[in-house]
C-alpha cells in the first residue's frame, strides 16, 4: 500500500478559514489489523529464539536488521470481514490538536524521498530545503 502524503494542518502551505457557522470536528474510524513482524533468530531451543526476541523488542532492536536477526516481515494483516462498511464517529469539536508523532513520522519519510531524489536530479538546494522540512511534501507536489 502506497501512502500518500497531505500536508498536517501545522504545514499547511494555505490556511483554512471555516466559513460562517462551520466548527472545526476530530473524526475517527478504526480497522481491526494484527501487526505482524517476524525476525530470524539463532538459537539453541524454540524458547530461547522467543526470549531473544522479546530482548530485542525490548531493548528498541528488533527492527534493526542484523545479519545475526535479520527481519523477514513487518505487516498489517487487516482482519475480519474487509467488505464491512466503515464507521466513522465524531471523537472531539473544536480546534484540532497537533498531528501525533505517526504523522510527523509518515511527513518526515516523505521529505526524505523527496530530499533524495532531488539529490537524483541534481537539485542540491531543493534537497536541502526538504531535509530541513523548510517546505512540506505537498507543496513540492504542487509545482
Amino acid at each position: 500500500m502506497k501512502l500518500e502524503l497531505f500536508a498536517s494542518v501545522s504545514e499547511a502551505a494555505v490556511p483554512y478559514t471555516p466559513r460562517e457557522g462551520e466548527e472545526g470536528y476530530v473524526v475517527e474510524y478504526t480497522l481491526p489489523y494484527t501487526h505482524r513482524v517476524q525476525v530470524g533468530v539463532y538459537a539453541t531451543s524454540a524458547g530461547e529464539a522467543e526470549a531473544k526476541a522479546e530482548a530485542a523488542f525490548n531493548e528498541c532492536t528488533l527492527w534493526d536488521n542484523t545479519t545475526e536477526m535479520p527481519l523477514l516481515y513487518d505487516d498489517f494483516d487487516e482482519e475480519g470481514d474487509a467488505g464491512e462498511p466503515m464507521v466513522f464517529s465524531v471523537i472531539a469539536k473544536g480546534a484540532f490538536p497537533e498531528a501525533e508523532a505517526s504523522v510527523k513520522a509518515v511527513e518526515r519519510n516523505e521529505r526524505a524521498r523527496l530530499a533524495l531524489t532531488a539529490l537524483e536530479n541534481g537539485n542540491i538546494a531543493e534537497a536541502l530545503r526538504l531535509a530541513e522540512g523548510g517546505r512540506n511534501a505537498a507543496s513540492i507536489r504542487n509545482q
